[in-house]
């Protein structure tokens, strides 16, 4: 495969993709973090734009990059996010209750360091953890090893061996990774010879419907090839004989939705209605509409604007020091978009030890431990990259706000707060 290529075409529907709806130029890779001897080098940047499939509603990248560039030295792992920790453990909870009994067997692609597929298999289950991060399988290998893992990216291939191997699968599930992968054909086609007749494919994405709603131009990466709404999960899961069985909101990543897709042998449950409402809510707020789109350009740029005249306010004028406050991926699109680097931030904190003593792509930035921000004079401004754990961050950081610390939220609205505004 190319380092890069240009998509025409919709990756669900094959329909016609037109001229973007939003674009946020050429950046570099945001999870390509830089180490020092790389910052006198320039660095690869790719172009990020948006295009919307008025057919079926799917929100794409134009452009996708090669894969093995993307993920060979992936940088995100679920285990050192404490949230995650938590929303995987009730997740696999759930899945037990609902849908299994001891001794099933499901498989889990783009399983990362293999925290949900240890949480699977410590409640019974027969689990396999796919994911083509090597260095990933890893650290699963290592943490969960009653587990099995395979060192690939899925596809239909991969779905053919674990299916010869193991047999078929009760549930099939995938968080956070869908909407990192170009042929999604093929992966559902994976998925639909995996899944016996009762089987249910459980997916987690960001939401479409969310992210327009707070224009949360951050989480356009190019990671995240589709974008999606709730009808083109309906309409990719028709062209396999399937249907959405279930949708439920959920908090992670600034707004996400957990889809429940199963055969349509299956009798729909009650849960359905709330799909078709889901369905119709999102037709009447204009998810796949160029007008919607339209005006979240304009709101995207309101809040570059105010960002940077905020920030450039408080360090030119009065000359507050300012830092950054974790280093996910969005943190790298936003301080790229914005055009805010090491000549205003002086550092930006992150909990991931593999993150630590390496650079945000781009602004330049150095990533240190959290407790550099403690160590150094408490008077200073964070800006939150991880906004969508603000309150979970708020109470966290209590008594650094008490003593003298402020923090900047730039979406899904600018707020600074600090000590007057604690609760």
């Amino acid at each position: 495969m190319a380092e890069i290529t240009k998509r025409t075409d919709c990756r669900i529907c094959g329909a016609n993709l037109g001229v973007p709806v939003f674009t946020l130029g050429t950046m570099p890779l945001p999870n390509a973090l830089l180490f020092e001897k790389d910052l006198d080098q320039p660095e690869p940047c790719y172009p990020l734009d948006v295009h919307l499939c008025e057919r079926c509603g799917l929100a794409q990248l134009g452009h996708v990059v090669n894969p093995v560039i993307l993920f060979s030295d992936y940088t995100f792992f679920t285990a050192c996010s404490g949230p995650s920790i938590t929303h995987f453990a009730g997740l696999a909870e759930k899945l037990k209750r609902c849908y299994c009994v001891n001794g099933d067997f499901g498989v889990e692609i783009g399983c990362n360091d293999g925290t949900l597929t240890g949480e699977l298999a410590k409640r019974g289950l027969k689990v396999i953890g796919v994911d083509g991060a090597s260095n990933c399988i890893e650290i699963a290998r290592k943490n969960h090893p009653n587990a099995l893992f395979y060192d690939s990216f899925f596809n239909s291939d991969v779905a053919v061996s674990i299916k010869k191997e193991h047999g078929r699968a009760r549930f099939v599930v995938a968080c956070n990774v869908v909407a990192h992968i170009d042929n999604i054909n093929d992966l559902m086609k994976g998925v639909e010879l995996l899944l016996d007749s009762n089987g249910v494919f459980v997916v987690e994405v960001p939401s479409l419907q969310r992210l327009i709603d707070c224009s949360s131009y951050d989480t356009i990466y190019h990671e995240h090839v589709s974008y999606f709404s709730v009808s083109a999960f309906e309409c990719w899961a028709a062209l396999y004989g399937m249907y959405v069985d279930e949708v439920e909101d959920i908090d992670t990543h600034g707004g996400s939705i957990r889809v429940f897709i199963k055969r349509k042998e299956i009798p729909p449950s009650q849960a359905r209605g709330k799909v078709q409402e889901k369905i119709e809510k999102e037709r009447s707020s204009g998810c796949a509409d160029r007008t919607t789109w339209k005006n979240f350009v304009l709101a995207a740029i309101q809040q570059r604007n105010s960002l940077v005249s905020t920030v450039n306010s408080l360090y030119f004028d009065d000359h507050q020091r300012i830092v950054g406050y974790g280093a996910p991926a969005k943190a790298s699109v936003l301080l790229n978009y914005c055009r805010i680097g090491s000549n205003v931030m002086d550092f930006c904190t992150d909990t991931t030890p593999a993150k630590q003593g390496r650079y945000i792509p781009g602004a330049r930035i150095p990533i240190v431990h959290p407790s550099v921000l403690h160590q150094t004079n408490d008077h200073c401004f964070a800006l939150m990259h991880c906004w969508n754990y603000r309150d979970t961050v708020l109470r966290k950081e209590r008594e650094w706000i008490k003593n003298g610390g402020t923090f900047i939220i730039p979406l899904p609205r600018l707020e600074v707060i600090g000590l007057a505004d604690l609760k």
